[in-house]
């Protein structure tokens, strides 16, 4: 691609400064509270509401040691989980003031007991939170939100009301249609955003205020929208698998010879993609409750099926030629999620490609030698017609 994106610059500017970002620094001098979360499906609206900024905790970019992460967690545990760990028991996570999971999976919930019991925080919250989208679920999923509302006024001492937490569910909502933006210029012949590119944007979303964010994003999508860049006719891929922070990784892929076009990442179109309803005559916290449910499913929701018809409808939509799927180690949702998944892009006649990663990997060594292979024998699906 011949131009470079320019407005690219600010977001890889705060990723530079992980994990205690200007943005977040900014927040703290201003006497703003933070709550860092780990795992899916956490309420950020709701934090935000409160006053909070909610930061996405995540590791480095790369693989790092966890000798003391692995004192505190099994290693079974995903590497995911420990490297969060790791940071925060060096001390890089202790300007929060609060920490925050959800029972995403196993990973998640014993990151927090682990965290709760040798770490503590000013506030530790949990919110436990459904497998199913029933009528059942639904009701109680709303009791669990208020009462999880109820405890963040009183460890903040700040009334949430309706009228902040509709504020909050536009301004979250703008940045899911200006991801829907995004999205639809990665459905081009010639996309003119790469994977990697788009994995920097969703690195800084999660380490600074939304507002601000949202500038960030409109001016890159105006800019991308006006770009020249070089044609490009390789195999389009789809990314799949938890939550991906290494843009070298993707990099790495598109230097092969491709264009990761789509993802179905938790940090990523999982996130980004359904908005919640701004109907003034709805309660805001059912809104928030019902969008949590309803949302792009994750792998721990039951029936599976609505989830995979979701990742298949994006690849007809994003005109995918072949799927990577990438498992970090002991993700057992990804783990039994990839196999089914795989078979249904199959019968549709899309190639899928798995990698065992450690968290933070990039495609290099044998993940490497796998994935050129896999675009090759794309290329000659494609010459053959």
């Amino acid at each position: 691609m011949s131009q470079i994106l320019k407005t690219l610059d600010p977001f890889k500017k705060i990723n530079t400064e992980f994990p205690f970002a200007s943005p977040i620094k900014d927040w703290k001098k201003s006497g703003g509270k933070v709550i860092g979360f780990f795992g899916g499906d956490v309420p950020e609206e709701i934090l935000s509401a409160a006053g909070v900024l909610p930061i996405w905790l995540r590791g480095p970019c790369s693989e790092v040691p966890l000798d003391a992460a692995n004192a505190y967690l099994h290693m079974y545990s995903c590497s995911h989980m420990r490297s969060i760990f790791e940071i925060a028991l060096k001390g890089d996570y202790s300007y929060l003031d609060g920490v925050m999971s959800t029972p995403y999976c196993d990973g998640t919930r014993r990151l927090y007991d682990v965290w709760e019991r040798y770490m503590p925080a000013p506030a530790m919250l949990f919110l436990h939170t459904p497998h199913k989208n029933t009528s059942e679920a639904e009701a109680f999923h709303y009791q669990n939100i208020e009462e999880f509302v109820e405890s963040l006024e009183r460890v903040f001492q700040k009334k949430i009301t309706d009228e902040a937490l509709r504020e909050a569910i536009r301004t979250y909502n703008k940045t899911r249609k200006l991801f829907n933006r995004l999205f639809d210029l990665r459905k081009k012949n010639n996309p003119p955003v790469l994977g990697s590119e788009v994995i920097e944007i969703y690195n800084a979303s999660a380490m600074m205020p939304r507002k601000d964010f949202n500038i960030l994003l409109e001016n890159l999508i105006n800019e991308a929208k006006a770009a020249d860049r070089m044609p490009n006719n390789c195999p389009r891929l789809m990314i799949n698998g938890t939550a991906l922070h290494n843009p070298e990784y993707v990099k790495g892929i598109e230097d092969l010879g491709s264009i990761v076009v789509a993802d179905s990442l938790l940090n990523g179109a999982m996130s980004f993609t359904d908005l919640i309803s701004e109907d003034e005559n709805t309660d805001p916290l059912l809104a928030i409750t019902r969008y949590y449910l309803n949302k792009f499913p994750a792998p721990r929701m039951v029936p599976s099926e609505a989830r995979f018809n979701r990742i298949l409808e994006m690849a007809e939509q994003f005109h995918v030629d072949g799927m990577i799927t990438g498992v970090v180690r002991y993700c057992a949702p990804h783990i039994y999620d990839e196999i089914r998944l795989s078979k249904r892009f199959e019968a549709r006649g899309i190639p899928s490609l798995r990698l065992d990663l450690e968290y933070g990997m990039a495609a290099t060594g044998q993940i490497k030698t796998r994935v050129q292979a896999f675009v090759e024998m794309i290329e000659e699906r494609k010459r053959k017609g």
